[in-house]
């Protein structure tokens, strides 16, 4: 019961999580940022293609867990090239 109730916790914190990213996407102006490579202008940076991506996310698989773990190392690299 206990496991349970944490998974729904962590699902919906990750639901919350997921919706903030769909509406950034969607506020998003794609036109500041250019590029001539196909694999950004083809479907990465599609906004329709992000926010269907992002609809598809399992919010308790490992994919979830990676990006936040990503993250983490990303904010860390910033701190330190910041000091």
């Amino acid at each position: 019961m206990l496991k349970a109730m944490r998974s729904w916790h962590t699902a919906i914190f990750r639901f919350v999580g997921i919706e903030s990213a769909m509406k950034w996407v969607e506020k998003y102006d794609e036109t500041a940022w250019t590029t001539d490579d196909s694999i950004w202008t083809e479907g990465v940076a599609d906004k329709a293609t992000l926010i269907d991506f992002l609809k598809q996310v399992n919010v308790l698989g490992d994919i979830y867990e990676l990006q936040g773990f990503a993250e983490k190392l990303r904010l860390k690299a910033q701190a330190w090239t910041s000091v």
